[in-house]
């Protein structure tokens, strides 16, 4: 028959009969040996996947988790142990501008400083921002003199961002510096920009607002008696 095949010993069979490996040798030497290295190529990148896969819910797990904690904590301690527990992370840095925060908040202000400025030196650029504004604050609190120049990276940091509120308080933050410092012609011109800045935030407005206020009680206050010298004479 014309469909039937010899085999080593004369004997005629089928095709059908032969296995699969010796049918594609038939055809082709190497294609049996090109079959078998793709298959092992494959199962190679399922375990891959399935490794990466892991690995992926692994992070994902962790990443829900410290979310959790985070969510949870009240106090500074709470928020430390969150930063402790995943360093380096968005979280820990986070974490440590909840804690500077809450220590800010109950007069705290040298402890608050150190937190805030672990976390300006985080790698996420809005948490870094926010955290050395607080960081100016708590200077300022102590008195230090660094306080001024502090505000002043802030806002130039917020300038570039585009985050306003941000910025509207590192100005506000340096007219008080400088107010205290009787620099009041460069305290208008930082008010003059914040105020530029508000247009349309009615919370903001009245910051700045507020800070005006405070700068012309200042002049006010450092002008000389020139109508009343005036009066007694």
């Amino acid at each position: 028959m014309a469909n039937q095949k010899t085999n080593q010993g004369g004997k005629k069979v089928n095709p059908a009969e032969l296995g699969l490996s010796e049918i594609l040798n038939g055809i082709h030497p190497s294609l049996s040996q090109w079959i078998k290295q793709g298959l092992l190529a494959l199962i190679a990148l399922l375990a891959l996947f399935l490794v990466v896969s892991q690995v992926r819910a692994s992070r994902e797990a962790k990443a829900a988790k410290a979310y959790a904690e985070l969510a949870e904590a009240v106090t500074h301690e709470d928020f430390d142990r969150v930063a402790a527990a995943y360093p380096d992370t968005f979280i820990a840095q986070q974490a440590q501008l909840s804690a500077a925060r809450k220590l800010f908040a109950e007069g705290n202000h040298k402890l608050a400083a150190e937190r805030f400025a672990a976390a300006a030196a985080g790698r996420d650029e809005v948490v870094a921002l926010r955290a050395m504004l607080g960081q100016a604050l708590a200077s300022e609190a102590l008195g230090q003199a660094d306080a001024l120049q502090l505000f002043a990276t802030a806002g130039n940091r917020a300038a570039t961002i585009g985050l306003i509120p941000e910025q509207v308080n590192a100005l506000l933050g340096q007219v008080r510096r400088l107010s205290r410092n009787g620099d009041l012609a460069k305290a208008r011109e930082l008010l003059d920009t914040a105020r530029k800045l508000t247009a349309a935030n009615p919370s903001l407005e009245r910051l700045v607002a507020m800070a005006a206020d405070s700068l012309a009680t200042r002049q006010f206050a450092a002008a000389p008696a020139t109508a009343s010298v005036k009066a007694a004479e």
